[in-house]
């Protein structure tokens, strides 16, 4: 496990028969050995569902590492946001105070030509 390697062993027993056959006669002692020293016989029958399961094992450890990334990940994200917050609400103002400059710069512009068109008909000599 120092070494990252899993803190048992497959002992892979290739004949099928011979390793029912130790499952089958044996009185406890084999089997009760091979657990003390963290090993498990397994034949050809049974050899994927292991590996399967130790597998799914190792992916199951792998998400947390997986997790604490998704977690930095995100806290930079929110930190990247934040620092837009502030420039966008400024940004906001001076649209709004533009905004407001351009409709009173309109409503000068309307009253100066009404002003000026007014000027114009009116007839000379008054």
């Amino acid at each position: 496990p120092d070494d990252g390697t899993l803190s048992f062993a497959l002992m892979y027993i290739p004949a099928e028969n011979m390793h029912y056959r130790l499952l089958r006669d044996d009185d406890g002692t084999v089997m009760k050995e091979c657990l003390n020293r963290h090993v498990l016989p397994v034949g050809p029958m049974s050899l994927f569902a292991y590996l399967q399961t130790v597998s799914y094992g190792l992916k199951g450890l792998a998400l947390p590492a997986e997790g604490q990334e998704l977690r930095r990940r995100v806290g930079r994200l929110r930190r990247d946001f934040s620092a837009l917050v502030k420039p966008l609400a400024t940004a906001s103002t001076h649209l709004k105070n533009l905004n407001k400059s351009w409709e009173e710069l309109e409503r000068r512009t309307i009253r100066m030509e009404d002003s000026v068109n007014g000027m114009e008909s009116r007839p000379e000599g008054d």
